[in-house]
Order: structure tokens, then sequence, then C-alpha cells
């Protein structure tokens, strides 16, 4: 996930709530947002920890900050973030409370290891049910980047 943009309500009440028509209305801002936006490369790899997941770093010579803050620019829920942007993709979410030692020692083989390459050539607003856990994403519109 690169930028929340808020919930999408029938009714919307709440600061972070948007309307159906409203959702329509900026995903199709979002894509303007981004449309001189090129296709970039990103690395995967390094295993690294949050105090609550581990992820692999991502590596993309600033393309997801970009996109990140085009983003933050138009998103429907104006927020501060309580901590900078970090390009990551999440491996797994630790559950309750434990020690941690076991954890770092379990990743460290992995510290220098490179996973992997890809293209991102497109951008995916999707939505989520959020009562359910783990819910899957649905995928409402695609922005295509430039190359």
């Amino acid at each position: 996930m690169i930028q929340e943009i808020g919930f999408v309500s029938r009714t919307a009440t709440k600061s972070d709530e948007l309307t159906i028509d409203r959702f329509d209305e900026l995903s199709t801002a979002l894509s303007t947002a981004l449309d001189d936006i090129a296709a970039f490369e990103v690395s995967i790899g390094v295993v690294n920890s949050f105090e609550d997941a581990a992820f692999l770093e991502v590596r993309d010579h600033g393309g997801s900050e970009l996109i990140h803050r085009r983003l933050r620019e138009v998103a429907a829920v104006p927020m501060i973030p309580r901590y900078a942007f970090l390009p990551h993709m999440t491996i797994a979410h630790y559950l309750g409370s434990f020690d941690s030692l076991p954890v770092v020692k379990a990743l460290q083989p992995f510290r220098d290891v490179q996973f992997g390459t890809f293209e991102v050539s497109e951008v995916e607003i999707v939505t989520m049910r959020v009562d359910v856990e783990y819910s899957p994403l649905y995928t409402t519109r695609k922005l295509r980047l430039k190359g």
C-alpha cells in the first residue's frame, strides 16, 4: 500500500469517510495526478523489521515516494503520518507480546539477500472490507504509468 485514501460509505459522516460518488471523483483525480510518472524498476530485498511486522525493503530510486507524495496531495483523508514513508513489502505481522530476540536471529541470515526485481507500470486503487481480518483486496481502477 502506498497511500490510504479513506473509507467508502453510503453516507459519509466522518472526516475519514467518502461517498461512492466522491470515491469515483477521487479516482479520476488520482489518475490525473499520476499521468506524468514513468514506469520504474523495483528491487526487493534486505529483510528488516518494524516493531509489529517483518518486511522486505524496497529500492526504487524514489518511484514509490513520488507516487505516495502525489496521492497524498489529492487524498480524501488529509493526515500527517506518525512516521516517514518507507517503501516496503510486509511479510509477517507480529501478534501479541513476545521476545523479539528469536525473530531477530531468524531474520539475520536474510539481512543481505536480494529477492528480485520487477517493473512497476501501473497503480491499482483497491477497496477492502474493514470488518474482515486480512480481507481480500478488490481492484476498482488501474492507473497506467508512462512507458
